[in-house]
């Protein structure tokens, strides 16, 4: 390319620059400013343009070309033609931090610190904004991040599903006219209503995007993290942007603008056919779970007696795919000294292991030093590890980091209680009092627990949601001890009514024929629904029910369970579902199965609360909404009539009445072979409840991953003396289907 002949195109070169994020606010008179008296310059293969070391007096604009960036010797990136270097040069006398050296013929626009200082006084508004970005662009990103090798961008965009139908040469051919971008923290990206000029992929960082109505209120948010793809639209209709988005931790973005793609179009057609396709895919099939997977985990101690080291491996060992952990022990000498040859060393360092690896565990320290600062910076989500029988109040780094209007403040995260092996879980309200956050409870040594956090941490969480529906949910038990065999994990359950019951004793890791014990002891021995009272509120008088699920739920509190449980209730006197997830986990279990008339209402926190089937029998949805994964929800028999509705009109002598006194003392006396078989008063009670959040059931299967339906329709929903052929019906249906749902609920 001959050098004059850029030199007098002028217009062209002003594309250029416009394209880089230094100069896309910047007016086109002023770039003809700079240009006149730029310097344009062209360098053969392997030549030198800086080198690492030396004082930096300009910056520079790549036009053609590749050139190759390495800091003490090491590569560490590329430079392609729309990007550009060394822009701290126009504002300090820092030393250049890398040699950059050509790979290939390059064409470079150049522009000295002189010229920079002397376009400012003359357009002081347009350059002042230039300048303020080389400014946080130099305090932020303390180490001048550079592009990947090639290679490493193709291998990351075919992953991604936006190029799935494209074949590896297209991509190939892509690479090259996508720019790099590095984006310090809090910097603004793309602003809502501004025209779009491209899409951006997060290569790694966090960015957080808003829309605003009118009066500037935030009406929906979100979070990007590596591998999502937003303003791909602009590509195809350059529609202006939706949202603001902006880094709220130092990233590294792909970007391919308008004009380039154009460009590839006209030479590769089938380009624009796979993204127009792809991106049709996914406005009109989106995605069904829009959570956003962190890679970059910061383990942050809350008390001084938590190993972390011991932690983050285990976690480490646990993560699918590859993880690397990096402690304090692993930062080089000096490197929480901000702006020195180690802190870039560590930069360099943190993001290799992060590019290369599938997770990344980052072991902070108790106390709030550099490292800690760092891990905060670097991560995507915060695991607050707490020792059950330490303080309850914030830790240091809590109270200066993460509280109030801190810097971190926003961060997701969640608290981990490390228990030990032989004490219960207890106390753990105390700490959630003063934390808003989810939390887990994770035995130090069992490996089991650690899987378990990782697959909540990566969206693979196992998730059991049990139906109600009376002494049909004993089936419940004969699944639960298929899953068990199968060697199928739980991570957490949530159920109604008696499937409420149900998952509470699996949320206490009862065994099957623990639980069998604890339901003939306390539902079907003791007969709660006998303790008839006189029927002003309910047909029983409640006591006798309660004792019985205390005794089925000992003392314990659901925040305290080792496995995540919930149980759905209909608060009356808010007229709406309630999920109880807090308090003692007895309560919980009896507000869910209090058939309205049949038992009493549970006062909780003056709210009046009853059987939840009549809202949502099947809380698949509120799984969904909860936890992360694949949910197996679980229904009891069919809607419709069940084994004696069409005898009770035997005993009826006119159309609306019950049946008479005689006719059903005459039938008691008939032998159990011969006698009518027909509803109840209670058993229509409950089948009420439950036909009210049968309304719900649309909702609920589309939530899960899978929804079956034990075939135990033609059980009595009283009939508790049948335990053990419902049992072995759950049991048989869950083998029988054991295999299509571990390839559903177990990912490879």
């Amino acid at each position: 390319m001959d050098v004059r002949e850029l030199k007098s195109q002028g217009i062209s070169l002003v594309a250029v620059l416009q394209q880089t994020p230094l100069f896309e606010h910047t007016s086109v008179e002023t770039i003809k400013d700079i240009l006149r008296e730029a310097d344009a310059v062209s360098f053969g293969p392997d030549q030198i343009v800086m080198m690492q070391g030396e004082p930096g007096t300009a910056m520079y604009v790549v036009l053609s070309g590749k050139l190759r960036a390495r800091q003490s010797g090491n590569i560490v990136g590329e430079i392609n033609s729309g990007e550009f270097f060394g822009e701290a040069a126009l504002l300090t006398d820092e030393k250049r931090q890398a040699t950059v050296q050509t790979v290939t013929s390059c064409d470079l626009i150049q522009i000295p610190r002189a010229l920079f200082e002397k376009v400012l006084e003359r357009h002081p508004e347009q350059m002042q904004g230039v300048a303020a970005i080389i400014t946080r662009r130099v305090q932020s990103i303390k180490i001048e991040k550079f592009r990947p090798p090639a290679g490493d961008i193709v291998d990351f965009l075919a992953r991604l599903p936006l190029f799935t139908d494209l074949p590896r040469p297209l991509i190939q051919k892509l690479e090259p006219v996508i720019q790099w971008e590095s984006v310090p923290d809090q910097e603004l990206v793309v602003e809502q209503g501004a025209s779009g000029d491209g899409m951006y992929i997060v290569f790694n960082g966090r960015l957080r995007w808003d829309i605003r109505n009118s009066d500037e209120e935030t009406i929906r948010d979100g979070t990007f993290r590596p591998g999502d793809v937003f303003g791909e639209l602009s590509i195809l209709t350059g529609e202006p942007r939706s949202a603001s988005v902006y880094a709220i931790r130092d990233c590294e973005l792909i970007k391919l603008s308008g004009k380039n793609f154009e460009r590839l179009v006209h030479s590769e057609p089938r380009l624009l056919l796979a993204l127009s396709r792809t991106l049709a895919r996914r406005l009109v099939d989106p995605p069904t779970d829009n959570r956003v997977r962190a890679r970059v985990f910061c383990v942050l101690p809350i008390h001084p007696s938590i190993n972390v080291f011991d932690f983050s491996h285990k976690l480490a060992r646990a993560l699918p795919g590859s993880t690397g952990v990096m402690t304090s022990a692993d930062i080089p000498v000096g490197a929480e000294v901000e702006e020195t040859a180690a802190t870039m060393e560590l930069e360099s360092r943190l993001l290799s292991m992060e590019s290369k690896n599938d997770h990344t565990v980052l072991a902070a320290s108790y106390e709030d030093n550099g490292w800690t600062r760092k891990c905060l910076r670097h991560c995507d989500y915060i695991l607050l590890v707490a020792d059950p029988s330490g303080p309850t109040q914030f830790s240091p780094v809590e109270l200066k980091r993460l509280s109030g209007g801190s810097a971190h403040s926003l961060e997701p995260r969640e608290l981990i209680f490390l228990q030990s092996e032989t004490t219960r879980p207890a106390r753990t309200q105390a700490f959630l009092s003063i934390r808003k956050v989810p939390h887990k409870h994770i035995s130090r040594n069992n490996h089991a627990d650690f899987q378990r956090l990782a697959r909540s941490l990566t969206g693979r969480s196992i998730n059991l949601v049990l139906g109600g529906g009376g002494a049909r949910g004993l089936a419940h038990i004969g699944l639960y001890r298929a899953l068990l065999e199968c060697n199928v994990p739980i991570d957490s359950v949530g159920g109604t009514s008696f499937g409420a019951i149900m998952a509470a004793v699996i949320a206490l890791k009862r065994s099957p024929e623990e639980i069998l014990e604890l339901v003939q002891r306390y539902l079907i021995d003791l007969d709660p629904m006998s303790e008839y009272s006189i029927p002003f509120v309910s047909m029983i008088r409640g006591r006798r029910y309660t004792q019985a699920l205390k005794g089925v739920c000992g003392d314990a509190f659901v925040e305290d369970l080792s496995i995540p449980f919930f149980a759905i209730a209909a608060d009356l006197t808010a007229g709406a579902p309630l999920v109880m997830d807090r308090g003692p986990l007895w309560q919980a279990t009896r507000a869910s199965s209090s058939i309205p008339g049949l038992a009493p209402p549970i006062m909780v926190d003056n709210h009046l609360l009853v059987d939840g089937g009549i809202v949502n029998n099947v809380p698949a949805d509120i799984m969904k909404e909860r936890f992360s994964g694949r949910t197996l929800a679980v229904r009891v028999g069919q809607a419709g009539e069940v084994q004696g509705d069409d005898s009770l009109g035997e005993l009826i002598a006119e159309t609306g009445e019950a049946p008479s006194l005689g006719r059903i003392l005459r039938n008691r006396l008939r032998s159990q072979k011969n006698r009518i078989k027909y509803p109840g008063f209670g058993q229509l009670l409950l089948r009420s409840a439950i036909l009210g959040g049968d309304d719900h059931e649309r909702i609920s299967k589309k939530a899960a991953t899978i929804w079956t339906e034990l075939p135990v329709q033609n059980f009595g929903l009283l009939d508790w003396e049948d335990a053990p052929e419902l049992i072995d019906i759950g049991y048989i249906h869950a083998m029988k289907h054991m295999e299509s749902w571990k390839r559903k609920l177990i990912p490879d």
